[in-house]
């Protein structure tokens, strides 16, 4: 039996609500590479040396190292060959978190 009009309009009612209610929230999500970071007055920046040190004790090879809205950011590989991106908090070294 094809589904009544009424159903159809409840399920599309029910879809728009649920778009509705969900996109609050990716609207506040940002992609890591849009996070600025800032140090604290009198902090200092880790080097490039030791935040290099910091990505290769992850068990990753480092090719790359810049400075990207205040953040570090490294690329390089990983063991298996495959590229990867490290995002650290400038003063720390703590890597941040990101979406893929």
């Amino acid at each position: 039996m094809p589904p009544t009009r009424f159903a159809l309009l409840l399920a599309a009612a029910c879809f728009a609500t649920g778009l509705a209610a969900a996109t609050p929230a990716f609207a506040d999500n940002k992609d890591w590479d849009d996070q600025a970071c800032t140090l604290a007055a009198g902090a200092t920046r880790l080097d490039a040396g030791r935040a290099i040190q910091i990505g290769e004790a992850l068990g990753y090879t480092i090719g790359d190292y810049e400075i990207d809205d205040g953040c570090i950011e490294l690329k390089g590989h990983d063991a298996n060959g495959a590229q990867v991106k490290l995002r650290l908090d400038p003063a720390s070294g703590a890597v941040l978190p990101y979406r893929r």
